[in-house]
């Protein structure tokens, strides 16, 4: 018997893309959103069946869920949608897909595992241009590097967004930017860096996005940069984020945002069909040795639409495997490949020869007590001074200054149990023969780069 899948949230802009690619595939699926109208029309002119509702009603949702298999999930914003149509999904044994991008979401969806296995239902989640294409770059350059102890993506895609993705730049505005570090949320020294995507050096800013979750779930990495180039439509929803959040409390501010963000124009297929995605991904192990990838890509939009549609027919064909997946985990680390008519070009970069490696170890003394020591430190230089007859010197070659010990080590793995005082040591950065840190915040990511393919 032929598994019933269901696309709900058809009648968006990505949503059409999605039921196109689907219809490709020869699946014919049921047509689902919240308004009846929208649904009916693009039912009708695709002669399929369709179903219309909310869930804010959990009643009538679960009855439209009855005799469905699958639920593709393209109806944003992901934040309030993603969670309640899961949880229904696990209640009635429905497969779960969505497109979302939010970090938050696929953590949320991570609380659901448990509840996932036990049913049997699977949850794959993030099947969007971003955060599925930065992962699956991700996945190869912990393939060229398999100890990798840091990743940098980065991802250039010069095409307007979408009314969905609006609403969900303006969820990201609202919070500020994050990388990982060691597992965890931080905020980056230095929101702004320049990569290199083939096109020259370009501006780019961290942002808080479903990479950082994605990757780290698949990866077990746990130092994860992400940042997206620097446009002026993007660059003007970061500038609202603080008002927003302080205002959408209020219900006229709210309405007026959620009219702004449906009337801004949809990418045309034309400018859909100039436009080129790059992403590059740079790859660090403790041992000083870096890796370097660029991936060119069709528009995002177009991206979206084929992973989720190659998604959609390998759960409703395959076996059934319980649990939250990301995009590399359920679909493998080269799924981009399997797309059929998808131009992907993987372009490896080669880099300079690694240097040297720089520990920052924080020691956490106490001020007094770090006085205290500066200032034995200091009587112990000026009496040697005096006694050898040299001048007075400042403090000597590895003595801890402000509470901060920086030692220089070739070739030295970092990832050692501890600094013999609980502090647990971390690699901060690689040093280039230059002197220059690539894994500093404010690295452009571009240099020792040498190209050995073509753009």
């Amino acid at each position: 018997m032929t598994a019933v899948c269901m696309i709900y949230g058809a009648t968006g802009f990505t949503g059409r893309l999605i039921l196109d690619a689907v219809l490709a595939r020869g699946l014919r699926p049921v047509i689902a959103g919240r308004t009846e109208e929208a649904v009916r029309v693009l039912a009708a002119r695709h002669q399929l069946p369709y179903r219309a509702f909310s869930l804010d009603d959990p009643d009538v949702a679960a009855e439209a869920l009855e005799d469905v298999d699958v639920v593709l999930n393209a109806a944003g914003p992901f934040s309030a949608t993603a969670e309640p149509l899961a949880r229904l999904c696990i209640a009635h044994g429905v497969h779960y897909l969505d497109i979302g991008c939010e970090r938050r979401v696929l953590e949320r969806l991570g609380e659901l595992d448990g509840l996932a296995r036990n049913a049997e239902v699977t949850l794959l989640s993030g099947l969007g241009f971003s955060p599925a294409a930065g992962e699956a770059l991700a996945g190869h350059l912990k393939r060229r590097l398999p100890g990798a102890v840091k990743l940098v993506i980065a991802l250039s895609a010069p095409v307007p967004p979408s009314p969905g993705l609006v609403r969900a730049g303006l969820e990201i505005a609202m919070r500020p930017a994050r990388v990982m570090r060691l597992g965890r949320m931080k905020t980056p020294r230095h929101r702004m860096r320049r990569f290199d995507f083939g096109i020259g050096s370009v501006r780019c800013f961290a942002l808080d996005w479903g990479e950082l979750a994605a990757i780290h779930r698949s990866t077990s990495v746990r130092n994860i940069d992400f940042f997206v180039q620097r446009r002026p439509d993007l660059a003007r929803l970061l500038r609202l984020g603080p008002a927003v959040a302080a205002l959408r409390g209020l219900s006229p501010v709210r309405q007026r945002l959620e009219a702004w963000a449906a009337r801004q124009p949809e990418p045309s297929p034309e400018r859909r069909r100039q436009c080129r995605s790059r992403l590059i991904g740079f790859a660090y192990d403790p041992m000083g040795q870096r890796a370097a990838t660029r991936v060119h890509l069709p528009d995002p939009y177009t991206v979206t639409a084929e992973i989720a549609a190659l998604a959609l027919e390998r759960v409703v064909t395959g076996p059934v495997r319980a649990g939250l997946h990301t995009p590399v985990q359920y679909l493998g680390t080269e799924f981009l490949g399997d797309i059929p008519g998808l131009p992907v070009d993987w372009e490896e970069l080669e880099l300079s020869a690694p240097g040297q490696i720089r520990l920052r170890i924080r020691r956490h003394v106490p001020l007094l007590q770090r006085l205290r020591t500066r200032g034995r430190m200091g009587q112990l230089v000026e009496s040697r001074a005096s006694s050898s007859g040299q001048p007075r010197s400042a403090t000597p070659a590895g003595a801890e200054t402000a509470g901060v010990l920086h030692v220089t080590a070739a070739a030295k793995p970092v990832c050692s149990p501890g600094d013999g005082q609980g502090h647990p040591e971390t690699p901060e950065s690689h040093t280039a023969p230059d002197g220059r840190s690539d894994m500093e915040d404010g690295h452009d990511g571009t240099d020792g780069v040498r190209r050995t393919g073509t753009d």
